[in-house]
């Protein structure tokens, strides 16, 4: 299912089934269920950006996500991460629990044995939202983590992670370059 901006009212309640899921799955079991959890997180993920206001429910879980986040899975603790930064940034308040929380992780020799991009490339950055020294200095964290040693790869991934205003300020910048015939 694919959800737009004019869908807001599908997300608020797409999140909110999911988050009946994960309150029904925390009361049932001592242990998660990895995939079924995966799964959840992933449907929150992509549902939450399109919530517009408040989710009572979702303040209730930040804990047990960030629990998640320390005793979970790898993949699991990134999507938890995701999640968290989602919700933080959200209200313009990313706490210093969850930077210790991302460091902690970023640690963990699991990390280097996990298939894809590496923790901290999924965090995007659009332009509007959020601090950019704050998500720069992320940014060149996650490149020394995940060893990116050339400005080349670290522009591939920067061109990854950047949405919205960001995008379209870099592609821009991109086609001027071009334009000059400098590689962007």
């Amino acid at each position: 299912m694919v959800i737009n901006q004019d869908d807001q009212a599908l997300a608020g309640k797409l999140v909110d089934i999911y988050l009946t899921f994960f309150k029904h799955i925390l009361a049932q079991q001592r242990q998660l269920d990895a995939k079924v959890l995966a799964a959840i997180l992933t449907g929150i993920n992509r549902a939450f950006p399109f919530v517009k206001g408040e989710i009572p429910s979702l303040e209730d879980h930040l804990h047990t996500l960030f629990k998640v986040v320390h005793v979970g899975p790898v993949a699991t603790g990134i999507q938890s991460l995701m999640l968290l930064y989602q919700i933080m940034e959200s209200k313009q308040a990313v706490s210093g629990r969850y930077y210790q929380a991302l460091y902690t992780k970023l640690q963990d020799p699991a990390l280097r044995n996990l298939s894809g991009q590496g923790l901290g490339t999924r965090l995007p950055y659009d332009g509007v939202t959020g601090s950019w020294p704050e998500w720069e200095a992320h940014f060149e964290n996650v490149a020394a983590v995940n060893k990116w040693e050339s400005e080349e790869e670290k522009l591939m991934w920067l061109r990854v992670r950047l949405t919205r205003k960001a995008q379209t300020a870099f592609m821009r910048y991109c086609v001027l370059r071009l334009f000059w015939h400098l590689r962007c």
